[in-house]
């Protein structure tokens, strides 16, 4: 791949790595449309596991706009109703704010 995939996984990794650092946080999640590269989720995920990050990433649910969709209706559902639908398992991913929200379906 191009020299441009390489540098961002080097810029996330050094982001991380800096958020570790000040937060204390060892937990990172790769969620998003840019995470539907191949390359730079593998590339990343190997890095920061390389460096003792806890990785968690889509494996159920697409990283893109159709996982966001499903995030939206969850978080709305569980706002309205306090509850989450019994066939949706929700998991804990921790964010900057420390709120947890990885849903698989």
């Amino acid at each position: 791949m191009g020299q441009i995939h390489n540098c961002l996984i080097q810029v996330f990794a050094d982001v991380a790595e800096h958020i570790r650092d000040e937060a204390g946080l060892n937990r990172v999640c790769l969620s998003g449309g840019v995470f539907d590269n191949v390359y730079l989720s593998n590339g990343l995920e190997s890095r920061l596991s390389g460096v003792g990050f806890e990785v968690f990433a889509q494996n159920e649910v697409p990283a893109g706009d159709g996982g966001l969709s499903l995030r939206q209706a969850m978080i709305a559902a569980h706002q309205r109703n306090r509850r989450v639908p019994a066939d949706v398992r929700v998991t804990r991913c921790f964010f900057r704010d420390s709120r947890h929200i990885q849903m698989t379906a």
